[in-house]
């Protein structure tokens, strides 16, 4: 798995996802259909999107709701997220 893992551009010591934080009424526009990064973080902000950490405005992120024991939890999966889920499908 960690040869494949670093074939495909893990990125040792960074993160694989990001809380997110959501207002506004575009946040559904932000959502990815599927696993592959297609938006930015510039445009998910753009959408009422931000991240709990700093994360650079041009990196590849997707973007996905899950529901929690409290109610939906938004999250960025970031290049890492990628990564992994090329290798399994599921979420």
């Amino acid at each position: 798995v960690a040869s494949y893992f670093k074939r495909h551009g893990w990125l040792p010591g960074e993160p694989v996802v990001s809380a997110a934080s959501v207002s506004g009424e575009q946040v559904e526009q932000g959502l990815t259909q599927g696993l592959d990064p297609v938006k930015n973080v510039a445009e998910l902000r753009a959408l009422g999107w931000s991240s709990k950490d700093s994360l650079d405005a041009e990196m590849p992120v997707t973007a996905f709701r899950l529901e929690g024991a409290e109610g939906a939890e938004y999250w960025l999966g970031l290049p890492n997220f990628f990564v992994i889920t090329r290798y399994n499908r599921s979420v």
